[in-house]
């Protein structure tokens, strides 16, 4: 890779990185939330056990890259051209497993606890930025149609 792309890599990944710091920051959030990720700064595609977040300037429709894999398997690969939109991804993630560990805590006997759980998701996502909280709204809509509350089910 020419040294002009590397550069361009490097920038775009510490761009993202610092994108990422901001929205946990404005949600509350500490920022050894984004210690799981994996920001891969160099043109390697051998992508490490967990999320790794990489830039591919040969790929203009969709050049920034969430990879998730596991044993070599990669088992969720999103993409996106804005900046903006890419964002969601990592940021839905660790929004998920935080509003997790806030159900955990405030768990309600008899309720489904995807009350809590999306409940506190959305208000992280709407602290980041509206669009984010809105896109997970139609995820979560989405489930519901399919997989209504069951509140009292043991």
């Amino acid at each position: 890779m020419p040294a002009k792309s590397l550069v361009i890599l490097r920038q775009k990944i510490h761009q993202v990185r610092d994108a990422l710091l901001a929205a946990v920051r404005r949600a509350g959030l500490p920022d050894d939330c984004l210690n799981w990720l994996y920001f891969a700064d160099s043109t390697t595609e051998a992508f490490s056990d967990g999320t790794t977040i990489t830039y591919r300037d040969y790929d203009p429709h969709a050049p920034y890259r969430y990879i998730t894999a596991e044993r070599g398997t990669i088992y969720c690969d999103e993409g996106a051209a804005d900046l903006h939109r890419f964002l969601y991804y990592p940021l839905q993630d660790i929004t998920h497993y935080i509003a997790g560990q806030y159900e955990l805590d405030h768990r309600q006997p008899d309720q489904d606890f995807r009350r809590i759980l999306f409940a506190k998701q959305l208000k992280l996502l709407a602290a980041i930025h509206p669009d984010y909280a809105a896109w997970r709204k139609a995820e979560i809509d989405t489930v519901l149609q399919l997989h209504p509350y069951r509140d009292g089910a043991a």
